[in-house]
């Protein structure tokens, strides 16, 4: 299982996984927050999600950066899902949680979901990071945890 985490933070490059992470990085207030940006990321979790639910794989479209969509193959999400669907259960659904922003040489948005699966007790944080051109540069998930980290 690492080497599925490695990889999916080597598609996402810019995200360093530390408890030093949230450094550099502003929590949005509500009045701004790209709410494009949120209803893309959505869009691309609920897609790829209900996708490997179903037993197929997402395919990508102009929505992602390039090195998202070489490096999030169909091997790796069907990985990736039944990863999450071993821990959490089936995926039902998703809420917006709150939205970050990197100003570093990239200007970034993270975008905070919590998952909803079958384990309705349990939801993992869905992470999706768009860049400026409103595209997916990053997707992992990890257990919920209140602070960015």
């Amino acid at each position: 299982m690492i080497e599925l985490k490695n990889a999916l933070l080597i598609a996402a490059s810019i995200l360093i996984v530390s408890p030093s992470f949230s450094q550099g990085y502003e929590k949005l207030s509500e009045d701004k927050v790209d709410q494009n940006k949120v209803k893309l990321a959505k869009n691309f979790a609920d897609s790829y999600l209900c996708a490997a639910r179903d037993g197929k794989t997402y395919e990508f479209q102009a929505n992602a950066t390039e090195v998202l969509s070489k490096s999030f193959t169909p091997e790796l999400q069907k990985q990736v899902y039944n990863d999450m669907q071993s821990k959490y259960g089936d995926y039902k659904s998703l809420e917006y949680a709150e939205s970050w922003q990197y100003a570093g040489p990239q200007n970034m948005t993270i975008v905070r979901l919590k998952g909803i699966f079958g384990n309705n007790t349990v939801k993992p944080e869905i992470r999706v990071v768009m860049d400026e051109a409103n595209k997916v540069a990053g997707f992992w998930y990890k257990p919920w945890e209140d602070e960015l980290k």
